[in-house]
């Protein structure tokens, strides 16, 4: 069920804030009632356009390992799980919806904090295109959106932060500071903004942002990824990290638990995680070149 969520909180900070609605909700269908034919509509990659088929590659299992390694390694592995777990769209009507929006020349976009060569604070070359990989397989094509003429030179303008209808933040841009930025010099004022991610606190930055464009704001708080993987098990995922260092093989959710329970008695996570690290060697793998993702055998 979908809620409103301005908390007192949100109130109190953004209390000028007249023409913005922050509404939580799992049914992405829910945002169809607040598009009309002059709204710009965006959807935040991760957790919102993307989901896995594993508990490998889930947001969960990135914060687990976030906790117990630096930075360098994080980036890795996890980027080594992107490149080769299956992906799908978090509701199978997604693809749906927004081919449906682009056909009605919706101006629609998707928005990742990513750079276009950044995974979280790495440099690897072609995430972007790795990237629209991932989103083609899945069946999203965001290069088929019409731009329309205040948003014609955003190609150009923001060669280093747009492609094929993907706005690229930085790790020193935030989302609503750069969407600020192209709004202004587009010169572009839709008649509303209507912004789908997963992160509430990225919603409210951009409700404060677009309040001094004077531009109506309705951001939805997603959580159908999350209620996905609710009852996410680190050992499963890191059985199929074990598996996938080991003999380039994604295994199912069912066949982790099936070796879960046949050979992992009593097992200590942590020491297991450490074992499963352990075995990781940059050099045999190249995360700088474009996959052909791995599929379940």
């Amino acid at each position: 069920m979908k809620k409103l969520i301005l908390s007192t909180l949100s109130i109190l900070f953004f209390a000028g804030i007249l023409n913005a609605q922050i509404i939580e909700t799992s049914n992405i269908q829910e945002i169809r009632k607040e598009i009309n034919d002059d709204t710009l509509v965006l959807f935040n990659l991760a957790e919102v356009l993307t989901d896995t088929e594993t508990s490998l590659g889930t947001q969960a299992w990135r914060k687990f390992i976030r906790r117990r390694v630096e930075a360098k390694l994080h980036d890795e592995l996890t980027l080594f799980a992107f490149k080769n777990i299956p992906h799908k769209s978090p509701e199978a009507s997604i693809p749906e919806l927004i081919d449906e929006l682009q056909s009605q020349g919706i101006v629609v976009l998707a928005f990742t904090s990513r750079g276009r060569p950044e995974w979280y604070t790495s440099q690897f070359p072609d995430i972007d295109l790795l990237t629209e990989k991932v989103l083609l397989e899945i069946g999203f094509d965001f290069s088929k959106t019409k731009l329309n003429k205040e948003l014609a030179l955003l190609p150009s303008l923001f060669e280093d932060f747009y492609h094929s209808g993907i706005i690229y933040g930085t790790n020193i841009r935030e989302k609503d500071e750069l969407l600020l930025e192209i709004l202004q010099k587009s010169d572009f004022r839709p008649s509303k903004i209507v912004f789908v991610d997963d992160k509430i606190d990225s919603l409210i930055s951009m409700e404060a942002a677009l309040n001094n464009l004077n531009i109506p704001f309705v951001g939805y708080a997603y959580s159908k990824t999350k209620q996905n993987h609710a009852s996410f098990n680190p050992l499963i995922a890191n059985i199929q990290l074990d598996w996938l260092i080991t003999y380039g093989q994604v295994l199912t959710d069912k066949e982790a638990i099936k070796i879960m329970n046949e050979k992992f008695f009593n097992i200590d996570l942590n020491q297991y995680f450490n074992e499963v690290i352990g075995k990781w060697d940059i050099s045999k793998y190249n995360l700088r070149e474009l996959p052909s993702p791995y599929r379940y055998p």
